[in-house]
């Protein structure tokens, strides 16, 4: 039992050792990285912002090429939720960016080439990702 004990004892004598060398190391890192991640997130923030204000003007104004690719904005809010989301991910995968999960819509027509549609319409382009960050 006393040799259980003094393994014990080491176990945990190397486990608080490991732990502050652990804790040293990521308050180092922190120091070194943490301002740079601060500044991505605060300009994702920024960015999501500005992709806000635009989507809200889309619903009073809609672009042709989302009428074109989606129709028009539904008089409900729940539904003109629904649209500005999916208006949302056709302006990313227009622009390059995005996330390419989408599903088919129901509504796509008119044969100009358009990158958005070309996709929705079930493309194969490749996959491209959205980075959504803590807020």
């Amino acid at each position: 039992m006393e040799q259980l004990d003094t393994e014990v004892d080491q176990a945990d004598a190397v486990l608080r050792r490991d732990t502050q060398r652990y804790e040293a190391a990521r308050e180092a890192w922190d120091a070194s990285h943490g301002a740079v991640i601060s500044r991505g997130i605060a300009a994702v923030h920024e960015l999501q912002g500005r992709e806000d204000e635009l989507l809200d003007g889309y619903l009073r104004d809609p672009p042709e090429r989302l009428l074109e690719a989606i129709g028009a904005p539904p008089p409900d809010p729940a539904g003109r939720q629904a649209w500005q989301e999916r208006a949302r991910q056709v302006e990313r995968v227009r622009v390059g960016g995005g996330a390419r999960e989408l599903t088919a819509p129901t509504s796509i027509s008119r044969g100009e080439p358009n990158s958005a549609q070309d996709w929705l319409r079930g493309g194969d382009e490749g996959s491209v990702a959205a980075i959504d960050l803590p807020e």
